[in-house]
């Protein structure tokens, strides 16, 4: 009886048990996040960027996107991270994608770069507890950060289709 409760509950903890659905995302250990899940994160950071008071220029500035080092232990492609995350950005029309191929004699106004890092727990065993990114807008004229945020990166969770 003892073994058929704990079976149940297990069932029941993993979302596994038929008609139940889990919204809440799931637990998983850094070491599981993807490109897809820092995507997500600096997509959302990127989209609040947008809504920024920093980018009320006419025209539109043109930013020049900038390295994301990654400080973490995870294989993560950063330059296809920024690329896949600005997308949003650049549709909303506040700035310009800026190219020094194609505008050689034509400067950039802003710099958008980033950070990824990790944070450690104590104790016995080195364990990553979270990653986390940084994005930040600089002002290349002055160089001065004029906006900055930063997101815990969460696994992604596919919703899970009722059949």
């Amino acid at each position: 009886m003892h073994r058929l409760f704990g079976v149940l509950v297990s069932l029941l903890l993993l979302g596994c048990v038929d008609g139940l659905q889990s919204r809440h995302p799931v637990v998983a250990s850094p070491e599981t996040l993807t490109t897809d899940d820092f995507v997500d994160a600096a997509a959302a950071i990127v989209q609040s960027m947008s809504g920024s008071p920093a980018l009320n220029l006419e025209p539109p500035a043109k930013v020049q996107l900038g390295a994301v080092t990654n400080g973490t232990r995870l294989d993560i492609d950063t330059e296809t991270l920024l690329a896949r995350a600005t997308v949003y950005l650049f549709k909303s029309g506040r700035v310009v994608q800026w190219d020094s191929l194609s505008e050689p004699n034509v400067k950039p106004d802003l710099l958008l770069r980033g950070r990824i890092y990790e944070v450690q727990g104590s104790g016995n065993k080195i364990r990553i507890k979270g990653c986390y990114l940084r994005l930040t807008l600089v002002e290349l004229s002055t160089g001065a950060y004029i906006w900055s945020e930063e997101r815990k990166v969460k696994k992604r969770v596919k919703a899970e289709v009722e059949g």
